[in-house]
């Protein structure tokens, strides 16, 4: 118990999530560490872990709340999200053309708020980052 209060720093109010079992002998020391210290806990599964995190990080984390608002402006978007394993966003569209038209249209604000931007499509050997 004493190890994870070196390899975190929760504060009160911090959110977790976990995707131990709870009758995991590890996951209930965690869980009690972190409740001591204020946290609440979320638990899911490797077999539903999908997007989990951004639904834990939006409401906490301003920046993200503002670029995925941002990104939830443009027209024609099919999808917008942030990245399952951190701070990236994204904005998912039919096809380059608009999201090239989106990316213009948001370039100001982006920087705005110091984020940074790109486009990039798909090609029949993977991702490709575009001009």
């Amino acid at each position: 118990l004493r190890s994870l209060g070196v390899a975190v720093n929760p504060r009160p109010g911090d959110r977790v999530l976990s995707v131990l079992p709870i009758w995991h002998a590890y996951e209930r020391s965690a869980e009690y560490f972190l409740f001591s210290c204020g946290c609440r806990q979320t638990y899911t599964t490797l077999k539903q872990l999908r997007n989990d995190l951004q639904a834990v990080v939006e409401p906490e984390v301003e920046t993200v709340r503002q670029g995925l608002s941002l990104l939830r402006q443009t027209e024609q978007h099919l999808a917008v999200a942030m990245s399952g394993s951190g701070p990236s966003l994204f904005a998912l569209f039919s096809n380059l053309d608009q999201a090239r038209t989106a990316h213009a249209d948001l370039a100001e604000r982006f920087e705005l708020y110091g984020f940074e931007s790109w486009c990039c499509g798909f090609s029949d050997r993977g991702v490709s980052l575009l001009p």
